[in-house]
């Protein structure tokens, strides 16, 4: 087990997340042997981390869940509350406050949910040569539409002279978010980060690979415990770490859950328009290289284009 649910020790419904919502959702009639329990983590062939007011445990899908084409977003998520019997089997997942989802890379018409009743999407990017405000426009788009509050988090900011104009810039696109830069290795900007966090609300981290992440719940936690990956002194990018989501308890009591990094959020929602996409995508057919990635490499078309002045800057 991971997480929430590494130890057998009992919490309150409460510490756990647990809203007036959810208490409407779970009713007032009894519910046989089922009790109200929360998924922390996810494992192969559907089992799932739960941790109910009596403590941690193994759960999986009733069978009825299991049987048939089910809709994946029926199958429960980190985050969930779910109806659970003491051995662990679900049976029901609670109707969800918020969800926050995006489409399947292997498949557009299938939905897949990441986690569910988050308060707060906290969208991670890197200050250092990895920042792309699109990507980063993309992933507030997709926490903005869970219906959780979102907060944008520059990280690596130990990593550049000054990060004031990706600040400012970010501060101009999302005039409506909060925007803060901060570094888990000076811990510059960590006490203005942590004011997002409030006692027994959930918390998640979203962002591509490599941007901190999972270094940054490690210092949340106080304690390495999420796997990092140092930054490839190649390209200066990060290297992608979690490979899971799992719920995390932080010694202020938020609920923090870490994800791996995503290479394309897969937007439920319509993406803003890019007015260059269409232009770099006719571009790269010229590029020198097939997987020419327009940053540095010789011959790229793009970057030709962006340096005569053809094609405006990113």
């Amino acid at each position: 087990m991971s997480g929430l649910a590494d130890s057998a020790s009992e919490h309150s419904l409460e510490s756990l997340g647990w809203t007036e919502a959810d208490e409407k959702a779970w009713g007032s009639e009894p519910r046989e042997d089922r009790i109200p329990a929360r998924v922390t983590g996810l494992h192969r062939d559907h089992i799932v981390d739960l941790v109910s007011a009596e403590g941690g445990m193994l759960g999986k899908p009733a069978g009825r869940m299991l049987q048939g084409p089910t809709d994946a977003t029926a199958m429960p998520a980190v985050g969930d509350w779910v109806a659970a019997g003491r051995d662990g089997t679900v049976h029901e997942v609670l109707p969800r406050r918020t969800t926050l989802a995006r489409r399947s890379p292997a498949d557009r018409d299938r939905v897949q949910v990441l986690a569910a009743n988050i308060d707060v999407v906290i969208v991670v990017s890197s200050l250092n040569k990895d920042h792309d405000l699109e990507r980063l426009s993309r992933m507030v788009a997709m926490a903005q539409a869970s219906g959780a509050r979102t907060v944008i988090a520059l990280s690596k900011s130990d990593l550049v002279n000054d990060a004031d104009p990706s600040l400012g810039e970010a501060e101009e696109r999302f005039p409506d978010i909060e925007v803060l830069a901060f570094s888990s290795r000076t811990l510059d900007g960590l006490d203005r980060l942590r004011e997002s966090l409030t006692p027994t609300e959930t918390v998640l981290l979203l962002g591509s690979s490599g941007v901190g992440k999972s270094t940054l719940a490690n210092t949340l936690l106080g304690y390495d415990r999420q796997v990092t990956a140092e930054i490839r002194s190649k390209d200066d990018r990060g290297r992608h770490a979690t490979t899971s989501r799992e719920m995390l308890g932080l010694p202020c009591g938020t609920l923090l859950i870490d994800t791996p990094g995503l290479r394309a959020p897969g937007l439920l929602v319509e993406e803003p328009p890019d007015e260059r996409a269409d232009e770099i995508e006719r571009l790269s057919q010229f590029c020198k290289f097939r997987n020419c990635e327009h940053r540095t490499e010789p011959g790229c078309a793009v970057l030709a284009a962006i340096e005569a002045g053809e094609l405006p800057a990113g």
